[in-house]
């Protein structure tokens, strides 16, 4: 009889283990079809891999949704990501706020990315949530609480290093990660308040994270409010070059 019990626990956690590799197997296959943008496929595969499991794998869906323009749909399947107790919940909420965010509904996004500051265990992504905030606002005008929030995201890595497993990945970090966005936001809120010093500032600080064509041409907009054309000219001549059209057209209009 002890054999037979054995034998037959064996069995259920044999079949557990199966429906888990299965599960792991639809969600992995999922994500691949959501990386080369079959959305479609992604979405039943993600529905399959939650299928008698209860595994939360709505976020994925939502974005899914979001990519085939299907809003009311990825709203939805936000909203059953929030439902589910897990650890995903402030990355729903901050999915949400995203959306709501594309649907021009501000303080709906406000509000979700807030929430999802307010339980994040991730201090990455509490960063980038601060610094999506600061974009908010700052489409709002409201320049001044979009600086303190993107203040409070460029500070996160500084205060807390310890949460960074070693020097290595701190310096990955500060250089790839949101930080371009959040200087780059915070000087175009810093020029809206005429602040071009500090703007010039945040923009130097962006070029040196990421030489891109955006920030060049931001750059030479911010020299020329600060009535450094030549500066400005060379700027955009940079980021026309690194193949920003806009870049041509400021050329054409301010510096011949």
């Amino acid at each position: 009889m002890k054999l037979t019990r054995k034998i037959g626990i064996l069995f259920l956690f044999c079949i557990k283990l199966c429906l888990a590799q299965e599960r792991d197997s639809y969600f992995l296959e999922g994500y691949e079809k959501q990386k080369v943008g079959d959305f479609r496929m992604a979405i039943e595969l993600y529905e399959l891999a939650m299928k008698n499991t209860g595994h939360n794998y709505y976020i994925w869906i939502a974005e899914c949704k979001v990519e085939l323009d299907d809003y009311s749909g990825a709203m939805i399947a936000y909203n059953n990501a929030i439902r589910d107790d897990s650890e995903q919940n402030h990355e729903a909420y901050f999915g949400r706020g995203q959306l709501k965010y594309k649907l021009q509904d501000y303080y709906g996004s406000i509000e979700d990315v807030e929430k999802a500051i307010k339980i994040s265990n991730s201090i990455l992504k509490t960063g980038s949530y601060y610094c999506f905030l600061g974009k908010v606002k700052i489409t709002k005008e409201d320049f001044n609480g979009a600086i303190a929030d993107l203040n409070r995201a460029i500070s996160i890595p500084k205060e807390q290093p310890e949460a960074f497993k070693s020097y290595e990945e701190y310096r990955l970090f500060t250089g790839i990660h949101y930080l371009n966005e959040a200087f780059q936001y915070r000087g175009i809120a810093k020029i809206k308040l005429k602040n071009y010093e500090g703007a010039l500032k945040d923009f130097n600080r962006c070029i040196e994270l990421k030489p891109d064509a955006e920030n060049y041409f931001n750059r030479g907009l911010t020299y020329i409010r600060l009535g450094n054309k030549n500066k400005a000219c060379i700027d955009f001549s940079k980021s026309g070059e690194l193949g920003y059209e806009k870049a041509y057209e400021a050329i054409r209009e301010l510096c011949n």
